[in-house]
């Protein structure tokens, strides 16, 4: 009955692919605009080209650390006042930074969409940066460091940073910073970096609204009319290639192993993307996947297991992730490296065309949103994809066959995997024995500061 259903909506393609209008400002920036009529809402995000690429190694984390002090107070307005003018006019403000980009995901009534460009604008360019709000924000990131070192999910995510980003000059640092990078952090040097990068860099924004192109042009032109003259930096770098690699964080009091396999993959804009996500589906990022059913369901070893893929401008990962009870860990490993094997010359063609279809309409589903259309279409902007390759998607997703399927599973669980366990080392080299890792032991204190551990 579901199935039939399924196939009824996938038929009908209930859900249209919006096409986005692109607007070119004077200055150089770029709009995508995007008209959706349901309700009187804009959904707004801006990417600057503003990340820890601009970062000396000395100070990584400086980036990270002052777009979290952006909504401590602007202009006329201390960090409570602006919050409650946000408030009364029911406007959100949310600032944020990845390894490549700085990004404001702002949401409004349309009515007060002037109301949020003027914040915007002062958010912008006239932060206030006090010095006690500094020094509280700097103190509660220390702290967080000492919490780093008991949080297994931050240890694996530090640790797997460090080797997978290991050649590359910017991503290698932990998005946060080090203990000792942080400790650096003062109101001159947030100062200086925030003036030399915050404005003077090229943004995409993306909005869907009820609005027409002509008011959206009009309200970037008034308030971010800003004139690019950086762009963030290109490194040359080469991929950290490991085979057989385990790398283990010894925490002694661990009672459980926390797992993270990962390895290099294609790019977002990459032709397969698509047949690497509906595989993904098949092993990993599903609830009735290959690897819940046999880790989570047969044997009981974990209450989850899931993959996924990171998407970075540079590097791209993909990325399998569980927690293993101690004494379950060696057959849970052997039933991993089975399943591999098994998944890349063993897929049935009705499990390869469930999966493809229940992709297909998981991802049509993204459109039902103001905000997934805004967060999807930010991606159609950062790989200036075209409105063509959104009216094509169904094709490229219906038209993949069992053989790019194949081929994805042979890419991603080739022998480059790198292993990351946190947890009691002497237990997990016992029960790893048989597999003839290359073992590198890490010691947690020293991930918190930068340079300290051996890759």
């Amino acid at each position: 009955m579901l199935e039939t259903i399924l196939n009824k909506q996938i038929n009908k393609n209930i859900i249209e692919f919006p096409k986005y209008s692109y607007i070119q400002l004077n200055s150089g920036n770029e709009i995508y605009h995007l008209k959706k009529d349901k309700l009187p809402i804009s959904n707004i995000k801006i990417s600057f080209d503003i990340s820890p690429k601009f970062e000396d190694d000395n100070h990584a984390g400086i980036m990270k650390f002052i777009s979290s002090l952006l909504m401590y107070g602007a202009g006329e307005y201390n960090k409570y006042e602006l919050d409650d003018q946000l408030s009364f006019y029911g406007i959100t403000i949310s600032p944020y930074i990845t390894k490549d980009k700085f990004y404001l995901s702002v949401n409004t009534l349309s009515e007060y969409i002037d109301k949020a460009f003027y914040f915007i604008k002062l958010i912008l360019t006239e932060p206030h940066f006090d010095i006690n709000d500094i020094q509280l924000a700097k103190e509660n990131l220390l702290k967080y460091f000492e919490h780093f070192k008991i949080d297994n999910n931050i240890l694996l995510s530090a640790i797997s940073t460090l080797v997978m980003y290991k050649n590359h000059k910017s991503y290698r640092n932990f998005l946060q910073g080090f203990a000792n990078t942080v400790d650096k952090f003062d109101e001159n040097l947030i100062k200086n970096y925030y003036k030399n990068y915050f404005t003077n860099t090229k943004y995409k924004a993306v909005i869907t609204t009820d609005l027409s192109t002509l008011e959206i042009e009009n309200l970037f032109n008034k308030y971010l009319n800003f004139n690019p003259n950086i762009k963030n930096p290109k490194f040359d770098f080469d991929l950290n290639k490991l085979r057989n690699t385990l790398y283990i964080v010894h925490k002694p009091e661990a009672v459980q192993a926390d797992i993270l396999i990962s390895n290099y993959t294609t790019p977002y804009n990459a032709k397969n993307y698509f047949a690497k996500n509906i595989f993904n589906r098949i092993l990993g990022s599903s609830f009735n996947s290959r690897l819940n059913t046999v880790i989570r369901e047969k044997i009981g070893a974990t209450y989850g297991i899931s993959s996924s893929f990171s998407h970075q401008i540079d590097i791209s990962t993909f990325n399998i992730s569980t927690s293993i009870e101690n004494e379950k860990l060696n057959l849970t490993f052997k039933i991993l490296i089975d399943e591999f094997e098994k998944v890349k010359k063993n897929i049935t063609i009705e499990e390869f065309e469930k999966s493809k279809e229940a992709y297909y309409y998981k991802y049509i589903s993204f459109f039902d949103k103001y905000k997934n259309i805004t967060n999807y279409y930010t991606n159609i902007a950062e790989y200036n994809l075209s409105n063509e390759y959104i009216a094509n998607i169904k094709e490229y997703i219906f038209n993949i066959t069992l053989d790019n399927i194949y081929e994805e599973a042979n890419n991603l669980l080739n022998e480059n995997k790198v292993f990351f366990i946190v947890g009691d080392a002497e237990k997990i080299k016992k029960n790893v024995a048989d597999f003839n890792f290359d073992i590198k032991e890490v010691d947690r204190e020293k991930i918190i500061y930068k340079g300290m551990v051996e890759i």
